[in-house]
């Protein structure tokens, strides 16, 4: 393996690092599309009950906020004619029995978990640094995918002529933005240097020698 690396980083200008994690990417991806299609979709783990939660969760959210008329109904279906899986799916409605939001697996977060999760896993580090952010990537989106659920169920309400917008577009550029806020946090992109640490900064003086500013 570390032969395959070492040519692979001097054919194509790689640093060993960067051949390493793109190796580690490929296999994790491989890995997760085959448990995820062969054994996970068809048992529903963990997507039913992620579904299940993130209904309530959201229903919770909304009635803390004030909006007491909030429930979730979960169910199974076939959401593709023809595919031989049901799925759980969670529907959020308000006062009259009025559906606001549908939540189904591809909703439920899961590949972003996997995706922010993995990033951690390929990336060099050890394994404590690991044990700490992991936990707090899939628990950062699940949080992120209860608050985005409850504002589009609000949005549905008052203003629906948003609805799509924010759903396609800038709630999952929300989503992406934070976790890339936690990878850049987490390969050590966001650290202080000493000299901000200390609260100064260098430059050079005209005479070529450093000297502090405050």
């Amino acid at each position: 393996m570390k032969d395959v690396l070492m040519r692979a980083s001097a054919r194509y200008g790689l640093p060993m690092e960067t051949s390493r994690f793109m190796l580690r990417a490929i296999i994790g991806v491989v890995v997760w599309k085959a448990s995820y299609l062969l054994v996970l979709r068809p048992s529903g783990i963990p997507d039913d009950w992620l579904v299940r939660q993130l209904g309530s969760s959201t229903v919770r959210m909304l009635r803390m906020l004030g909006e007491e008329g909030y429930s979730a109904q979960h169910s199974l279906q076939r959401l593709k004619a023809g595919d031989p899986v049901l799925e759980t799916v969670s529907v959020i409605h308000t006062g009259g029995d009025r559906a606001m939001l549908s939540i189904e697996p591809p909703c439920n977060g899961l590949d972003l978990m996997v995706l922010s999760a993995g990033f951690v896993l390929c990336y060099s580090g050890s394994w404590r640094r690991k044990l700490i952010f992991i936990p707090l990537c899939i628990l950062s989106v699940y949080l992120m995918n209860i608050l985005r659920c409850g504002l589009l169920c609000l949005l549905w309400a008052e203003i629906p002529q948003f609805f799509d917008s924010m759903h396609k577009f800038v709630f999952n550029l929300f989503a992406y933005a934070c976790v890339f806020g936690l990878w850049m946090a987490y390969a050590g992109q966001w650290r202080p240097t000493p000299a901000k640490e200390a609260g100064k900064g260098s430059v050079l003086d005209s005479g070529g020698e450093e000297t502090s500013v405050g």
